[in-house]
């Protein structure tokens, strides 16, 4: 079946139960960080259940603060397992165990259990919580494979790989005896993934969360060009700091300005760039706004639709296959962007989707380089941004998203 097949009978669903699917549990262990698209995408899934005719809740951790959650019907678990202050080896069987406390009630064979941003420390403990239920009672399962299989910590001989392949391989015994779908949302990703397990990875477009903020009109003045996300090394935060100061010692760092949001999660220290920070701190930029903390979802599309071009050095290994909730959301708004050669990101730009420069991985001066031409260019990025965003709003519609992943299960794999 093709994803354009599964997308239109979606659209024409209606009221419908897809494959007998009549509700959606959303597991995301990062449902309750404060910051992240997680918080949109759990509301991007609701409102397409409904657009659907499905039921939705879901089921995350509490993070640092707690947002208002009863809109999406979540629950938030305490010291819920999907973050990295936890061993690893140790967090699959803690997962387990919440799972038969806190997603086992109301379960049936029409619930769809969704779970979203899965790693290496969820597949196992999936596998095993879903064969331990009764028949009568176990749902289907759809796991979405978000991240590269090796760790950018420690390089692709860490821990990670093991407990991947340890993982699937759960998830292939449990799948001889339940319904389970392996999808992702990169084709590089799932072709990564194919290499490491016999069950099926479909590719499907991650679904846009623009819907509900709509997109804003910038009229002339400045040019505002924002970064978005963690302070970390694998987010080409060092480059860009670097790039900063190269343009303060050129006298070039003026005509724009510069939004860069700066903050590290508690548990990802060591990935964080906190000697970049303090440069930044110090600096004292007379064209950088710093944006310190985690950001709600109110104030990130505050900040992020009023900017012109949107910054994602990101690191070329990391970023291959893995795709970007804030690219999604730049190209979706019509917003150009600057991406590092090699990455999903320019595979997209390279694909028509989207408009904007590519630059070298982790060559700070290039992207300095780059910010000067964006201002140079801005109304031929701008007008290219805007003509590239229907066609990409069109693929990556939630409902075409949904109803894909669950026409998954209409016919035996």
């Amino acid at each position: 079946m093709r994803f354009g097949d599964s997308c239109e009978g979606a659209r024409h669903a209606g009221g419908c139960n897809l494959a007998g699917i009549e509700h959606l549990l959303l597991l995301d262990p990062e449902l309750g960080n404060p910051g992240g698209h997680y918080e949109c995408y759990a509301e991007t899934l609701r409102l397409a259940c409904g657009r659907l005719g499905m039921g939705f809740s879901a089921l995350g951790g509490e993070g640092s603060t707690t947002p208002a959650f009863d809109s999406i019907n979540a629950r938030l678990v305490a010291r819920w397992v999907g973050g990295a202050l936890v061993n690893p080896f140790l967090m699959g069987r803690r997962m387990e165990g919440q799972l038969r406390t806190h997603a086992t009630a109301g379960l049936s064979p029409t619930t769809l259990v969704f779970a979203a941003t899965a790693n290496h420390r969820h597949y196992a403990a999936l596998g095993r919580w879903l064969d331990g239920l009764d028949e009568k009672v176990a749902p289907k399962l759809s796991v979405l494979l978000r991240f590269p299989e090796y760790d950018s910590r420690r390089g692709r001989w860490h821990a990670t790989a093991y407990l991947t392949r340890r993982g699937l391989a759960r998830l292939e015994k449990t799948a001889r005896r339940r319904e389970i779908r392996l999808v992702a949302d990169s084709e590089g990703l799932a072709a990564e993934y194919r290499r490491l397990t016999t069950l099926p990875v479909t590719a499907l477009p991650i679904p846009r969360m623009l819907s509900e903020h709509g997109i804003r009109a910038r009229t002339g003045g400045i040019m505002r060009i924002g970064y978005f996300g963690e302070s970390r090394r694998e987010k080409g935060f060092d480059v860009l700091v670097r790039a900063i100061e190269i343009l303060a010692e050129s006298n070039h760092g003026t005509g724009f300005e510069l939004v860069v949001q700066s903050y590290v999660r508690a548990g990802f220290e060591q990935q964080g760039s906190s000697a970049s920070c303090a440069r930044l701190e110090r600096g004292r930029f007379a064209n950088v706004r710093v944006l310190k903390g985690s950001l709600d979802a109110r104030r990130f599309y505050e900040e992020f639709l009023a900017c012109d071009a949107v910054l994602m050095p990101y690191d070329v290994d990391r970023y291959r296959t893995r795709n970007s909730g804030v690219f999604a959301d730049a190209v979706a708004a019509g917003i150009s962007v600057v991406v590092t050669r090699g990455t999903w990101m320019c595979e997209q730009l390279a694909r028509g989707f989207g408009a904007g420069l590519t630059i070298p991985d982790g060559d700070a001066t290039a992207l300095a380089t780059a910010l000067v031409e964006m201002v140079q260019r801005r109304d031929e990025m701008t007008r290219k941004a805007r003509a590239a965003a229907a066609n990409w709003c069109e693929l990556h519609d939630p409902v075409g998203f949904l109803g894909a992943m669950v026409n998954l299960f209409a016919y035996k794999q």
